[in-house]
């Protein structure tokens, strides 16, 4: 998809789970050509446990067309504080900076979370993950604002189905998306990826 974009003459940026936002010099030093694949990939590892090889066709193919690279993701300390707290630990303006609202008043999203995750030791799991979702959905709308680029964003089906980062993107405007999600997911989200998931599906 990046490629057939690419090359049909649009402009792209391929946004990121993989890094928090605080990284995003890496990624620019990255495309810059500053920093060695060996480094580049240290610094994945950091912040992301899904193997390099997965992404490295992606990252490599960006860097040589010089296609930009951006951190989406919130620190993971943050997330992790606030699903072992809740938001008590995370700024008000913060909060309303991107939008948030409590998973309380998003009975799906609450339980298409209580079925993909299970974490006893994290009471307050669901508001953790939909901060993650409104902080990468803050941030791609940040990307779009400031620029005609097609954003291309890989995120995990939790956070890349409707309900989660697609439907928090409209918070910050009336934003195009399209989802495309492998059938493979079914067994993460523990439903059949239908119409309320995603647009496409593929085997």
């Amino acid at each position: 998809i990046i490629k057939y974009l690419h090359f049909s003459g649009k402009q792209v940026i391929v946004a990121l789970e993989a890094f928090p936002s605080s990284r995003q010099e890496i990624l620019n030093q990255w495309i810059g050509g500053s920093l060695s694949e060996d480094d580049f990939e240290r610094a994945y590892k950091e912040t992301w446990n899904i193997p390099y090889e997965y992404y490295q066709g992606i990252l490599e193919f960006a860097r040589a067309q010089k296609i930009p690279l951006i951190a989406i993701n919130a620190d993971n300390a943050m997330i992790a504080g606030v699903a072992k707290y809740g938001l008590r630990v995370v700024s008000q303006d913060l909060l309303k900076e991107i939008k948030f609202t409590d998973c309380s008043a998003d009975a799906q999203y609450e339980e298409i979370v209580s079925k993909t995750y299970h974490a006893s030791q994290f009471p307050f799991l669901c508001n953790g993950q939909r901060l993650r979702d409104a902080v990468m959905a803050y941030n791609i709308a940040n990307a779009m604002r400031t620029n005609t680029y097609t954003v291309v964003v890989l995120a995990g089906v939790a956070h890349a189905m409707k309900v989660a980062v697609p439907r928090m993107l409209q918070n910050h405007g009336h934003i195009g998306y399209t989802v495309l999600v492998p059938e493979a997911v079914e067994h993460i989200i523990r439903r059949t990826p239908d119409k309320d998931i995603a647009d496409f599906t593929w085997n």
